[in-house]
């Protein structure tokens, strides 16, 4: 089943594929709305798998770069765009106040990189109540690119700041709805930034003062 993200969509698309075959259909609203519903848990279930089939990738050492030069500010525009829906969702506001110089361009995986900045603005937005802001910044120094993204959700209490980017570990926060997920999308973050010899951490004034997260 974890062979490869062709045998996930050709799992999801049978149910993709029900699902707006339905919502064609002169329905009821609350009929509507559980398909929406559904449409979500499928996307959720989607980055879920995504997630765990690139874990089993890194247990057996399958996991490779495919390196090109790609320009900053279309890598941050198509993460957005890919987190936006979730993020709507959440009812958040995305800030990116400077203006974005495209004559800055990176030696990168395109598609890697730009799931390390959608796993990170997945899970500001997961753990931000609703209402909540992410921002966007970036600097660059000699040959190094420092990206930061923070939020004003619910913070991360001191003790718990080395632990964020293990396996499976979760944030516990009575009150916080937080829908999906099972602890993978940032310790694989961690992984990939590193694959391509940059750091990532993780700052947090602590619980309920909002995280930043870097990485360069």
């Amino acid at each position: 089943f974890l062979g490869s993200r062709k045998n996930k969509t050709y799992t999801l698309a049978p149910v993709k594929t029900t699902l707006e075959i339905l919502g064609l259909q002169n329905l009821e609203p609350d009929m509507k709305e559980l398909i929406n519903g559904a449409h979500q848990q499928l996307r959720s279930m989607g980055k879920l798998l995504d997630d765990l089939l690139d874990i089993n990738r890194v247990t057996q050492g399958k996991f490779k770069l495919h390196i090109e030069r790609v320009q900053l500010c279309s890598l941050i525009d198509s993460a957005i765009d890919s987190a936006k829906l979730f993020i709507k969702e959440r009812n958040h506001t995305i800030v990116m106040d400077q203006v974005c110089d495209d004559s800055i361009w990176l030696d990168v995986d395109k598609v890697r990189f730009e799931q390390v900045l959608v796993n990170i603005l997945n899970n500001a937005a997961k753990y931000t109540n609703p209402g909540g802001y992410i921002d966007i910044k970036y600097a660059t120094k000699e040959d190094t690119i420092e990206l930061r993204i923070k939020d004003n959700g619910i913070g991360i209490e001191k003790e718990n700041l080395d632990k964020v980017f293990d396996p499976f570990w979760q944030i516990k926060y009575t009150g916080l709805e937080t829908n999906s997920g099972i602890g993978i999308g940032l310790s694989l973050a961690k992984y990939i930034v590193e694959l391509h010899g940059g750091k990532i951490k993780v700052e947090s004034p602590g619980q309920g003062k909002g995280s930043t997260f870097i990485f360069y």
